[in-house]
Parts: structure tokens; sequence; C-alpha cells
């Protein structure tokens, strides 16, 4: 599945999930630049989430 059809809906769903903290969340168009390269970065603390396909199904 190409990337524009997978990172939206995920985007969306971390947009309207409730959570205890503030959230913001912003869309780039490449973070990596290769297949272990993280899907979300948690600034500021630097953090880099992968496989965040898998996390959501």
């Amino acid at each position: 599945m190409p990337a524009p059809s997978i990172g939206y809906p995920i985007y969306e769903k971390i947009l309207t999930s409730k959570q205890p903290f503030k959230v913001n969340a912003i869309q780039v168009s490449h973070i990596g630049g290769h297949r272990f390269a993280p899907n979300i970065i948690d600034m500021p603390d630097g953090k880099e989430l992968g496989e965040i396909i898998k996390r959501f199904n």
C-alpha cells in the first residue's frame, strides 16, 4: 500500500484520539532514508517509533 493511503489515516487517528495530554501532530513527506527509518519522531525527546502500521492495526 502506498504511503499516502496509509499515512493520513494514522495522522487523523492521532489527532482525533482522546489523550490525557496535549498532542501536536504534523505531516511531513519524509523522515528517513531506509526501511528501518522511524515512522514517528516524538519531540523534543527525540524518541523514534517504527512499525507504526502494525501498532495501529
